[in-house]
């Protein structure tokens, strides 16, 4: 293992589902001895095709836009993983829930924030869902601004 020195001080985790987080944070987890990074957790939110984010729909009973409701999803699965972060006795600095194409969003937002890796899970899709979905995780490793850490999940 590198150094203490040689290992980045700040780390990005995009979190699609709580769930599939954990997998993320438990490699990182393994990674790290006397090492304690400051965790960045990043949501990216799509907008739905033709319409806008501010359309509004009920949701439990009450009126909520698109973006809201997407927003606060977000914030819920955030607050899952900086729980789990927090029992792995990792700090997470930073949550982040923001609209756009995930790839993109996740390479502005590690540039931005001055990141030393991205974690992140690869669904190891095949076939026409890969055809269909892309692979975001491709998509980031191809031009990230630092090195990217995938965690092969099987969804």
């Amino acid at each position: 293992m590198s150094s203490p020195a040689q290992l980045p001080d700040r780390i990005l985790v995009p979190v699609e589902h709580q769930d599939l987080a954990i997998p993320c944070l438990d490699a990182l987890s393994d990674l790290i001895d006397d090492w304690r990074p400051n965790l960045l957790l990043l949501n990216v939110w799509e907008p739905l095709p033709f319409t806008p984010p501010e359309a509004s729909f009920y949701e439990s009973g009450h009126l909520t836009t698109y973006q809201d409701a997407a927003a606060e999803r977000g914030q819920v699965m955030l607050q899952t993983a900086a729980e789990r972060a927090k029992a792995l006795g990792m700090d997470v600095v930073e949550r982040i829930v923001l609209p756009g194409y995930p790839s993109e969003v996740i390479r502005e937002v590690a540039t931005e924030k001055g990141v030393g890796w991205i974690v992140m899970t690869a669904h190891q899709r095949h076939g026409l869902s890969r055809w269909f979905l892309g692979s975001v995780c491709e998509k980031v490793a191809a031009s990230a601004p630092c090195p990217v850490l995938t965690v092969p999940v099987h969804v």
